[in-house]
């Protein structure tokens, strides 16, 4: 690019006083071999992140290029990454991490950037992240969950690994021309979703293969009252709700991408099913001949829950129920 910036880190921050600081300090702190900058858009927060933000972007006028609404722009639908960040983008890759979540390894940016610049079979880049608590404390749990070989992971193996949100916003970058793209003129199926980060992994695992480093280079913190994830597990009518916009979203990425990857749609969208139809009462659906593709791809312990739904619709949600919670509370502590 013109501008001689490498990277241009876009951040979102709302309401993010208590970790603005410990996200600003992670891109502060990278050792690279090229200039870069970071948008930061702070959406008319109530609390003082955006005191913090200008702060550090007086003190970092070359590094910290700061974004202050005075009116919560996604309260009103508006589409702040199309609005407000591409028309700032100098650099030549976009890295991603959120107000509330940090990085953790100086030599991050470097190291992806010197993956992305080999490997230009690659459009997106991505690598291994810790979970924390609110607090900062560890979790014991890292995305990816299982072991994934480090390289350029082709877009089927990852369709397959990415079924159970294996990487992080944190750890992604991407080619800023095809990054600006997709914000600009985004497909039906990320328009439909609900959520920014799985349209993502998605659009980029359908463009082209996806390069994993193996390393732990960024925290992921949970938890976090304003956090979407927060609001959305807490909350029953939120959940179905999200649940039908994902399988709205997977169905609509099947004919997006001529159907590649059906097999692993089919296994996301019966999840959501499964998920919606025990919390609606209606379990039954599962088993129609219209939705048997769904079902049949279920484990035998998953097709028994659902079986005993259909006869035991009250008793069965109250079990699911009591066993998120659970999981919620053991992933909390």
């Amino acid at each position: 690019m013109q501008s001689g910036i490498m990277v241009s880190i876009v951040c979102l921050a709302y309401n993010h006083e208590k970790y603005i600081r410990q996200t600003l300090d992670g891109f502060l702190s990278q050792k690279t071999e090229f200039a870069f900058e970071a948008i930061i858009h702070d959406d008319a927060s109530t609390d003082n992140t955006s005191k913090v933000i200008r702060e550090y972007a007086q003190r970092y006028p070359d590094i910290i290029k700061p974004v202050y609404q005075t009116e919560n722009q996604y309260s009103k639908g508006t589409n702040i990454k199309r609005e407000f960040i591409c028309p700032l983008i100098k650099g030549r890759y976009v890295a991603i991490c959120e107000g509330d979540d940090y990085w953790t390894d100086i030599y991050k940016l470097q190291r992806q950037i010197d993956a992305m610049e080999v490997h230009s079979e690659c459009n997106m880049c991505v690598h291994r992240v810790s979970e924390v608590n609110e607090d900062g404390t560890p979790t014991g749990r890292s995305f990816p969950a299982g072991v994934v070989t480090e390289g350029a992971i082709p877009s089927k193996d990852f369709f397959e690994i990415s079924k159970e949100y294996s990487f992080h916003t944190s750890s992604y970058i991407f080619r800023a021309e095809h990054y600006i793209e997709y914000i600009q003129n985004p497909p039906e199926f990320v328009i439909k979703c609900d959520v920014g980060d799985e349209p993502y992994m998605m659009y980029f695992g359908n463009l082209s293969d996806v390069f994993y480093i193996d390393d732990d280079m960024s925290c992921y913190r949970r938890g976090v009252a304003e956090s979407w994830s927060f609001i959305q597990n807490t909350n029953v009518d939120r959940i179905v709700r999200h649940a039908h916009i994902m399988i709205d979203t997977y169905s609509s990425f099947d004919d997006f991408s001529g159907r590649k990857y059906h097999r692993a749609i089919v296994e996301r969208i019966s999840y959501q099913m499964v998920v919606s139809s025990i919390l609606e009462k209606n379990a039954k659906q599962l088993l129609r001949k219209e939705n048997r593709e769904y079902f049949n791809v279920l484990t035998t312990t998953k097709k028994i829950y659902v079986v005993f739904s259909v006869f035991l619709p009250e008793m069965m949600r109250k079990i699911y129920l009591k066993r998120r919670t659970h999981m919620l509370l053991k992933r909390d502590s």
